[in-house]
């Protein structure tokens, strides 16, 4: 009964850990569940192998955790915060202590937490309070936020205990902060530029003094030490060289204030030796199909080019060597071919008809320049027939019977009777657009519902029955739809086999709603097009009626940054003394508008799409700028509730200030531009001080440079576009402001014109019956409808091939790229969070107990290796001679209490076991024996046995907290002991069940496993 509960157990604990705070809170409470089934095994069943694993999971889930992050740099006094994410911990005491760069230094060298502990309390306190971890007792771990006190500049200590009591081997946290004004902005060009900002605005420090150096003990590695003093823009620059430096500190020193910033790495210059004007050359090659069969012919035809940058121009009557290669690249066939006056040429190969199959190779050379294409050589065997399915246009709900009718028949038209068909319908799932777009996305296996078997009729139908059953794990509230995808293959009477596939969707609802609206409207248009689109779950057309409704959304009424993390579980500092202490922070998740509440109302109207599906939303430009909400209600045949929402933003070119108090915007006047057009860049923020840093880039290198200063204003930057520009060009910033670096690109389009040709299609039938004939007609004129002279490469071929390999041509002659921008600007080194190293925290245990069952005795028989399981047979027999006196029993433990899972091995063997969840062991054991005890976390013991009376064991906290496993403990290494202690449990039959697994000791690697 004890192990039955414990499996129990276990899945309420695995149940348990699905909980997640802000998204899934219906396991939250499971752990409860698991620890009242775990105690009553514990108490009913105290000495059973289910008690030992349900006291092992009870210690798990009651184990208690620490994480704390914190800001690395803070502004001088300024409040702060850290993020404490927890469980079973009820409060913690905070103190905060002054510490140098050389004690700073001295702290790194120390690896005895003792000894961290006494270090850092010795360190001059500043400041210390306490707080109180809220607690629902689910055994969860949460996130909570705890207010930092205002400090000076300087370099700190947070020193974090878990409640009041501290003794030597008690958890502790700690991390190091610095205090300081001072950011530091790296643009990395073909220099190194460097910018001292202010962290609260982004002010440049002017005259700051800057010391970069390192220390490296590699020869390949370049040293360096210089000092620096910035600029009236606050900047210095570093120019790059052929070395490496690496790991630099940046010391920096203005006025009273100083910040130290290290693991800056300087790599040496980059030199791009790409720079030929060599034109390329390039043979494009078309064949009439992609797949043949032996002693067919592969017709072809080739286009030389000659491009340079974005030119190109055909090279006519040059030679041109073409090869015909097989699958090991043996030339089979060689043509010499001149190209005429369009650069073309065409001619064909005949592949012989005996000899290897697979992937061939047409090539072209011309010059020192190769061109090839593939093609593949089967005996491939035409299809003859293909199989559909008859669409569905009825509207289907969950739990109807279902019939899916198909039929087959044969590419010359007859239909194919009497034709065997398997079946499958397996089941999907499909959340609606509107919910899955804003919340996680939920994986749904496919599961087979049916399958089955029937034939074709004389007309080459055939049907497919079968019950559209939910998932019935899945919210009817979300409206999720299930698609149902039916397979089947078809085989006729010559054992050929063809396949369809068709989905059916259905679901609790009858009917799917969507609107479309674009994503950014421009009030000067002053209208917009709404569309709206009522279908039934298997994509047809529904007409039916609703209210579309529009709402402005309500954004916070101050400028908030970015949050360094996200907002905690519980929130338990008070709304009003958080905004006050930090006036630019979300206190929940109002940062993002997906959480804002609905405003004032703007839009309403009915709709009936069997009248028009469009409604034209007039009066935008009366509006405010900002985010918006359009909604969609309506009901399905059934009277089924169905919603749609979309959401978008109104904005204004003419806005001075950024829409719902966002700090900064960057934008255009325009979506693209043409040359002569000047670009208008509109840099706007609500912010009342506030700088920053536009480049323009143009062939990825700066063509102007803007330092921008705002007072809750607009900036205009004017950009003409020229030639040159062709394909577009970059706009860049950054800015450093409320102790955040953020930063941004723009690629602005300016379009190539279009071709010199248009081709006009007059008539053309996409497909054809066989036997049938069509012409088709073209019409090739230039962009102002001037007759011009062109050669036309057109081709046709069996469509039914693709079943065996698609074919298409890919002909690309002018690369015209499209300019994208990348913002290569960081300052990771000035900004970002550290996380507080926690010592002495406890592990959870694995709970990895395996009975040992009753095994033959073999008496050194091996079919594997019967010299070697011989020698060990003996071995053993002698081994078992000496047989222990007596059992030994004990318990170990440090000062807080028993300690489970602490290796106990009698030294110069392979023999031992380990504590159980109270600490306790038994294992047989001679007299004058020496145990050894080990523990991760713990020195490790050996005590010599001088009679079997109970021995207790108190382990110590390791000098050196690196993580060991015992390697020798007096093994000789002159056999291999892991096979050795294998062969030796084979031995003899075991006719009881072990619950406390024996350890062997693999000597060569250190580790240790356990006997099954």
């Amino acid at each position: 009964m004890g192990l039955y509960a414990y499996e129990i157990a276990k899945i309420y604990n695995e149940l348990a850990k699905t909980y997640k705070p802000t998204k899934d809170t219906s396991n939250q409470f499971k752990n409860k569940k698991a620890l009242n089934i775990c105690s009553e095994v514990i108490e009913k069943f105290p000495e059973s192998l289910g008690a030992k694993k349900c006291g092992f999971l009870k210690s798990n889930i009651e184990n208690k955790k620490l994480n704390i992050t914190s800001e690395k740099h803070i502004p001088v006094l300024k409040y702060s915060k850290v993020l404490v994410k927890y469980k079973n911990i009820s409060d913690l005491s905070f103190s905060i202590h002054k510490i140098t760069s050389k004690e700073n230094d001295q702290l790194k060298k120390i690896y005895n937490s003792q000894k961290q502990y006494s270090f850092i309390k010795k360190l001059s306190k500043v400041k210390e309070w306490k707080s109180t971890l809220k607690s629902v007792n689910d055994y969860q771990e949460h996130t909570i936020e705890i207010g930092v006190p205002k400090l000076k500049s300087g370099n700190y200590i947070i020193l974090a205990i878990p409640e009041q009591s501290f003794n030597k081997n008690a958890t502790f946290a700690y991390t190091n902060i610095q205090v300081t004004d001072i950011a530091i902005v790296l643009n990395q060009l073909k220099e190194y530029n460097y910018q001292i900002v202010n962290r609260n605005n982004g002010a440049a420090i002017v005259n700051a003094k800057v010391n970069l150096s390192n220390q490296t003990r590699k020869h390949y590695n370049a040293s360096i030490d210089k000092n620096f003093v910035t600029d009236k823009n606050g900047e210095f620059t570093f120019n790059a060289t052929d070395q490496y430096y690496p790991n630099v500190t940046a010391t920096i020193n203005y006025k009273n204030d100083q910040a130290i910033f290290s693991g800056v790495n300087i790599n040496p210059k980059y030199e791009n030796y790409n720079n030929t004007n060599r034109p390329n050359i390039k043979t494009f090659l078309f064949t009439d199909r992609s797949i043949y069969k032996p002693s067919q012919t592969i017709y072809f035809k080739g286009i030389l080019l000659e491009s340079n940058k974005n030119n190109a121009k055909i090279k006519s009557n040059e030679i041109v060597s073409i090869h015909l290669k097989d699958p090991n690249y043996q030339t089979l066939k060689e043509l010499k071919i001149k190209t005429n006056e369009f650069g073309s040429f065409s001619s064909n190969f005949i592949i012989p008809s005996s000899g290897l199959t697979g992937q061939f190779i047409i090539e072209s050379s011309f010059e020192d320049r190769k061109t090839s294409t593939y093609v593949t050589v089967e005996e491939y065997k035409r299809p003859k027939f293909k199989a559909e399915f008859k669409p569905i246009t009825e509207t289907i709900k969950v739990n109807d019977n279902i019939t899916i009718k198909g039929f087959s028949e044969s590419f010359s038209g007859p239909p194919i009777s009497g034709a065997k068909v398997v079946y499958r319908v397996h089941r999907k799932i499909i959340y609606p657009r509107w919910w899955y777009s804003y919340k996680p996305f939920l994986n749904s296996s496919p599961k087979e519902i049916t399958q089955g078997k029937t034939i074709t009729d004389e007309s080459g139908n055939f049907s497919i029955n079968f019950n559209a059953s939910p998932d019935n794990s899945v919210n009817k509230e979300i409206l999720p739809i299930f698609t149902y995808e039916v397979t089947a293959d078809v085989t006729d009477i010559n054992g050929e086999t063809r396949s369809a596939i068709y989905e059916v969707k259905a679901g609790y609802h009858a009917l799917v709603a969507d609107i479309e609206i674009p994503n950014n409207i421009n009030k000067l248009d002053n209208e917009t097009k709404l569309i709206i689109s009522t279908k039934n779950l298997n994509d047809e057309n529904v007409e039916n009626t609703g209210l579309i409704e529009i709402y402005k959304l309500k954004s916070p009424n101050r400028i908030l940054r970015k949050r360094p993390w996200k907002a905690p579980d519980f929130q338990e500092i008070p709304e009003a003394e958080f905004k006050c202490k930090y006036p630019n922070e979300a206190y929940t998740n109002e940062d993002n508008f997906l959480n804002w509440k609905k405003s004032t109302k703007v839009f309403s109207s009915d709709f009936n799409t069997a009248i028009k599906s469009e409604l034209i939303v007039k009066g935008i430009k009366r509006w405010t700028s900002g985010k918006y909400l359009v909604t969609l209600n309506t009901k399905d045949k059934f009277g089924q509730t169905v919603k749609a929402k979309q959401y978008f933003t109104v904005f204004s070119t003419k806005d001075k200030l950024p829409f719902d108090q966002q700090l900064i915007s960057v934008s255009t006047d325009k979506k693209e531009y043409k040359i002569g057009d000047t670009a208008v860049i509109n840099v706007s923020s609500n912010a009342s001080d506030i700088s920053l840093v536009l480049l323009i880039e143009k062939k990825h290198k700066v063509f102007s440079k803007h330092r921008i200063h705002l007072n809750k204003g607009q900036k205009k930057i004017l950009i003409p576009v020229n030639k040159s520009d062709l394909g577009g060009f970059g706009v860049k910033w950054y800015f450093v402001n409320h102790n955040t670096f953020e930063k941004g690109n723009i690629n602005i389009l300016v379009p190539y014109p279009k071709t010199d040709l248009e081709i006009i299609t007059n008539t053309f039938r996409n497909k054809l019956q066989p036997g049938k004939k069509e012409t088709w007609s073209f019409t090739i004129q230039g962009n102002k409808k001037e007759k011009v002279v062109a050669e036309l490469l057109a081709g046709m071929y069996d469509a039914s091939l693709d079943a065996f390999k698609p074919h298409q041509w890919n002909f690309s002659p002018i690369q015209k790229p499209i300019y994208r921008s990348f913002n290569n600007v960081s300052a990771g080194i000035s900004f970002g969070n550290t996380s507080f190293n926690v010592v002495n925290q406890n592990k959870e245990i694995p709970i990895n107990y395996k009975p040992l069952y009753t095994k033959y005795n073999w008496f050194g028989l091996s079919l594997n290796s019967q010299q070697w399981a011989q020698k060990e047979y003996v071995r053993n027999i002698r081994f078992q001679k000496s047989n222990f006196e007596k059992q030994l029993s004990g318990v170990v433990k440090d000062k807080s209490g028993p300690l489970s899972g602490v290796s106990v091995l009698i030294k110069g063997t392979n023999y031992g076991t380990k504590t159980d969840f109270q600490g306790k062991f038994t294992l047989n054991a001679n007299k004058d024996d020496i145990v050894l005890f080990d523990f991760t976390g713990m020195e490790p013991f050996e005590k010599q046995v001088t009679d079997f009376s109970e021995m207790i064991v108190t382990l110590k906290a390791s000098e050196n907290p690196i993580e060991t496993t015992p390697s020798n403990y007096g093994i000789k290494r002159n056999a291999p002991v892991r096979k050795m202690a294998r062969m030796s449990e084979s031995m003899a039959i075991q006719d009881n069940m072990e619950t406390e697994p024996e350890i062997e000791l693999d000597v060569e690697s250190g580790s240790k496993q356990q006997n099954t």
